[in-house]
């Protein structure tokens, strides 16, 4: 597995992060659909796993939002060719809320389902569109310096 050195800039370790960040991804995936199927047999277990896997989302979701602040990027332009980072944040975004509206409507069947489809699904759009905003930083900041 490729690390990266201390020596190496700022661009160079953010992308090495993106591509981390891609492998957590899947990750997440894997522990939404787990957290549903714990929700459905063992509510209080479920609830816990829940509260770590929305730690996590968090911090994915303020990691993707700080890379692209950090760069400048435009979000609109920088896609898959199907979606758009925009797109991607916005859908995730949207879920999460339904998220919250499922926890303050004790609606632990509809929590359940969102956690084995919904997320799964806005998650997957970041792991095709992380390697297109990986070479535009390379692109952008790497090839000039």
């Amino acid at each position: 597995m490729k690390t990266f050195e201390s020596s190496d800039s700022f661009e160079k370790q953010t992308i090495y992060s993106l591509g981390i960040s891609a492998q957590g991804i899947e990750e997440l995936k894997i522990s939404s659909m787990q957290c549903a199927d714990m929700i459905e047999t063992d509510r209080i277990g479920g609830m816990n796993a829940f509260r770590e896997l929305s730690k996590h989302l968090r911090n994915f979701y303020v990691f993707e939002q700080d890379v692209t602040s950090v760069f400048g990027m435009d979000k609109d332009s920088i896609g898959n060719g199907t979606y758009t980072l925009k797109t991607a944040e916005e859908g995730l975004t949207r879920v999460m809320q339904r998220m919250i509206g499922a926890l303050e409507g004790n609606d632990i069947a509809g929590l359940s389902s969102l956690l084995r489809k919904d997320i799964p699904e806005a998650l997957s759009l970041f792991t095709s569109i992380f390697p297109v905003l990986s070479k535009q930083i390379e692109e952008q900041y790497l090839a000039t310096a």
